[in-house]
């Protein structure tokens, strides 16, 4: 699993009416203790585009904090373009964007991320 460290992709701000209904999984159900992210969060939701969304449920009010994902090969383009700009990994030594439409250029892009 990989934390995304943001809850905005591109211009959508993921909150709790992204995730798909039955989706919403307590931790221990994803093999993570009660101390993962802080012990911040207490369950995992997931979207029609299989962002994760990290779920903070404390005092009876359920925030979507971070999102994650499982592996970003499954993600879509668009979504994994999205990822690359709001990370930086998509400019060049200039600070100009790359405009890629590659998959596996981008995925080059988030490689060294990922093993963050």
């Amino acid at each position: 699993m990989y934390v995304l460290n943001t809850t905005k992709i591109g211009d959508k701000e993921y909150a709790m009416v992204d995730i798909k209904p039955g989706t919403m999984r307590p931790l221990g159900e994803w093999s993570l203790d009660d101390s993962f992210y802080g012990g911040r969060v207490q369950y995992i939701g997931r979207t029609k585009d299989d962002i994760l969304c990290l779920v903070n449920a404390e005092d009876n009010i359920s925030k979507v904090i971070d999102l994650a994902v499982e592996k970003l090969d499954s993600l879509p383009n668009d979504i994994l373009r999205k990822l690359c700009h709001a990370k930086k990994l998509n400019v060049d030594k200039n600070g100009r964007q790359i405009n890629t439409t590659s998959r596996d250029k981008l995925l080059e892009l988030l490689e060294p991320w990922r093993k963050k």
